[in-house]
């Protein structure tokens, strides 16, 4: 199931493209953002955990930051790292996710005034 959710990110992302794909270094986290990044040319970027969550969610907003307005950037994290990385990004204080929801997926734009995010299922 997870090999075919990370699969569909290519259909998902194909009016957009993908410029970056920004991971955990859990095997997960890089498995379900390969195809996408392999479809479309993408850099991939692994932000480790080793350091504690608040060095990773500073390192992960700042790469997603430093790829540039136009970026299309896709970060793949974990039901308690998302949340807090929407909230690091500017975006509103959400809870932690349900571990087993994996097919959710949040759009943010950070090219405004004020982040503007959307919620898929």
């Amino acid at each position: 199931d997870g090999t075919a959710r990370a699969e569909s990110l290519i259909g998902v992302l194909s009016a957009s493209g993908l410029d970056a794909a920004i991971t955990s270094g859990f095997t997960r986290t890089v498995d379900t953002a390969a195809p996408a990044a392999a479809h479309f040319g993408a850099e991939s970027l692994v932000v480790g955990v080793s350091d504690g969550m608040s060095s990773h969610l500073e390192q992960t907003a700042a790469a997603v930051r430093a790829f540039g307005a136009d970026a299309t950037v896709l970060v793949v994290g974990h039901s308690n790292t998302i949340p807090a990385l929407i909230g690091a990004l500017g975006g509103p204080e959400l809870p932690d996710l349900d571990e087993s929801e994996y097919d959710l997926l949040y759009f943010m734009d950070l090219n405004g005034d004020e982040p503007v995010m959307r919620k898929i299922y």
